[in-house]
This record gives structure tokens, C-alpha cells and sequence, in this order.
């Protein structure tokens, strides 16, 4: 699933498109690189709040239209078995335990 930046660069990408603006046009209006809009699109550069509602201007869209739904956004989870490897306060033979009651409880 899409983190936060990901959902972001995505309805910037999007809105941009739909005005027929390039990822200069948009560099330009922010004083941003064109990598950076670039970046930012695909999620793998953050967006300061002041630039979001910068974009949102330029776009002359509301702020909250560039927002993610709640359910557009989850976080990725690590599975338990990970955790519990990871975890340096039980041996191996606890961790082991562990395992097979986190299958249990999952109904493995």
C-alpha cells in the first residue's frame, strides 16, 4: 500500500496533468528543481507543508484536495515473526515459542 508521499505525489501529479502544467511550470511557480517535482510526484522526496499549500495555490485548488483519504493510506506492517527475531530480550528457544503461539493465534 502507498505511503503518505506516495498518495501526495500522486494528486499532485494528478491535478497537475489535468491543468496541462509541466513539472517546470510547477518547479517554476515553487522555486523547486524540476527533479524535485519529479521526485515528489513518485513519493521519494518529502513536501514541506508551505510548498503543498504553495502547490495548491498555484493549482487554485483548496489545501484538503490534495489530501489523502483515510483509508487511501496504510502503514506497512512488519510481521510478527520479524519482530519477534529482532527482538533481543528472549533466546532463541523463547523466540521459538513465541512463534508458535503468533501461529496459533493467526490460525496456522
Amino acid at each position: 500500500m502507498p505511503d503518505l508521499y506516495q498518495v501526495l505525489g500522486g494528486k499532485i501529479r494528478d491535478a497537475r496533468t489535468s491543468r496541462q502544467l509541466s513539472q517546470g511550470d510547477v518547479a517554476q511557480r515553487l522555486s523547486l528543481s524540476r527533479s524535485s517535482i519529479t521526485n515528489i510526484e513518485n513519493g521519494l522526496q518529502k513536501i514541506s507543508l508551505l510548498d503543498l499549500y504553495k502547490v495548491a495555490e498555484a493549482f487554485e485548488i483548496d489545501l484538503v484536495e490534495l489530501l489523502p483519504a483515510r483509508l487511501e493510506l496504510t502503514q506497512p506492517q512488519t510481521p510478527p515473526n520479524d519482530k519477534i527475531d529482532s527482538d533481543n530480550r528472549f533466546s532463541s528457544s523463547e523466540k521459538k515459542e513465541l512463534k508458535k503461539v503468533v501461529n496459533q493465534l493467526q490460525g496456522g
